[in-house]
């Protein structure tokens, strides 16, 4: 059965290789471009780019609102988008704090509210997947990322309460946890360390693709933790 979803931050690392693991089990996508993002709109691929400020709520609003014009449903969720900050709690600033709330969780959060509207009224409900992040759940290696660990430690909460909330309505929230994902990004950032420990953009993508078959659905798992070997 054909299906939709919409992908934030489609042209990252992970966002592409979500988008390229959809294509290929017969979604037809649309994915958010942040601000100065850019991408070729391959007409036959399935895939539909779109310049937004998902820290903007009204802006992201009205891109639900147009896509719903568009697409009769909203099958499935999947939030990428985010940002990293090094610093303990002396080095955190709240400017700081809210920058990584804002590129963290205001992004998903703004998409959220209006899709989880259409898919409420959907008789097939449907699916949303976050990105979470190992040291949001663990204070040892969150000491040092404060601002980026608390943070994410808001996406927990917000799938915990989607669930309790609308699970009843079929719609199921899930956040993959990895511990440190395998992007040109962060093997700049961190050279001295063994990439091949790493979780690859792939790898998330596989554990999208599980969770949203037939027998990740039946998984009443919130979480998902894909920690490789690192």
């Amino acid at each position: 059965m054909h299906k939709n979803a919409i992908v934030s931050g489609g042209v990252g690392a992970v966002g592409t290789a979500i988008v390229n693991k959809l294509k290929s089990i017969d979604y037809t996508i649309t994915a958010t471009l942040g601000p100065g993002d850019k991408s070729e709109n391959d007409a036959e691929s399935k895939v539909t780019y779109q310049q937004i400020d998902l820290t903007n709520d009204v802006e992201t609003k009205r891109f639900v609102e147009h896509y719903l014009a568009r697409a009769e449903t909203i099958d499935l969720l999947v939030l990428t988008v985010g940002g990293f900050s090094m610093g303990s709690l002396d080095e955190t600033t709240m400017n700081s704090i809210n920058r990584m709330i804002d590129l963290n969780f205001h992004t998903a959060f703004n998409l959220v509210k209006p899709a989880i509207k259409k898919m409420r009224d959907q008789e097939t409900g449907g699916q949303i997947i976050l990105i979470g992040s190992r040291p949001a759940i663990n204070p040892q290696e969150g000491k040092n990322v404060l601002a980026y660990s608390l943070s994410k430690s808001l996406l927990f909460s917000l799938a915990e309460i989607l669930n309790a909330q609308y699970h009843a309505h079929n719609i199921d929230t899930t956040v993959i946890v990895p511990s440190i994902v395998d992007t040109p990004a962060n093997r700049k950032a961190m050279p001295d360390e063994n990439f091949l420990n790493w979780v690859t953009p792939g790898e998330l993508a596989d554990t999208v693709e599980f969770i949203i078959s037939g027998s990740g659905k039946k998984l009443r798992n919130t979480n998902f933790y894909l920690y490789g070997n690192a």
